[in-house]
């Protein structure tokens, strides 16, 4: 057979396929929120689509946890936390065209559910030396650390601090959730501070 590249996808002996919506290569989502994953192909005759996993094995429904539909879409409907199976919700598939003449497989997709629950973010005291920067870190949990977003800082007297390229003089939020609190002295030390955060997915 011959071998030609369409969408970065490999075809043999066959002309007519070709992939009308190839899968994205990553797909995130939540456990609340669920995803739908499109395939669709089209030749001369309808191309019947088929889902594997990256080492080759069919899909098959997982009642409640992925359904494989007629038209090429692989549905993964919204799911409770403890149903989250490593195995289906952070897989790579492969999508595959099939029609009278032969094949055309998508590039693989690599999909990942997060479980969103609950988390608590946290602020450490720290001890500095009257003069210096103090240097205040949001902590949030490991789990959700990739698609936690830290937004501002809140002083006790409800005085909001929000990223800026330069800061007031006094306080400086960079981009990354960090608050600095330049040139401490004792007053500051009866400052408390707490950060907001929010889920960004």
């Amino acid at each position: 057979g011959t071998s030609l590249s369409t969408l970065g996808s490999t075809s043999t002996g066959i002309d007519d396929l070709k992939l009308v919506q190839e899968p994205p290569e990553s797909v995130v989502f939540t456990n609340s929120s669920g995803a739908a994953v499109n395939c669709v192909a089209d030749g001369a005759s309808t191309p019947t689509i088929r889902w594997t996993t990256a080492d080759g094995r069919t899909l098959h429904e997982v009642p409640g946890l992925l359904n494989v539909l007629t038209n090429g879409t692989l549905e993964f409907p919204a799911f409770p936390a403890q149903r989250y199976d490593t195995r289906l919700h952070d897989a790579t598939y492969v999508c595959t065209a099939l029609g009278p003449g032969g094949a055309l497989r998508a590039r693989p997709t690599h999909i990942r559910a997060v479980v969103v629950g609950d988390y608590e973010v946290q602020v450490y005291d720290q001890l500095v030396m009257s003069g210096n920067t103090a240097v205040l870190r949001c902590s949030v949990p490991s789990y959700v650390r990739e698609y936690v977003q830290v937004t501002s800082w809140v002083r006790d007297d409800n005085f909001n601090i929000y990223p800026t390229l330069h800061g007031d003089g006094k306080y400086h939020m960079l981009e990354g959730g960090d608050l600095h609190v330049l040139d401490v002295g004792p007053q500051d030390g009866h400052s408390r501070f707490h950060c907001r955060s929010r889920h960004i997915l």
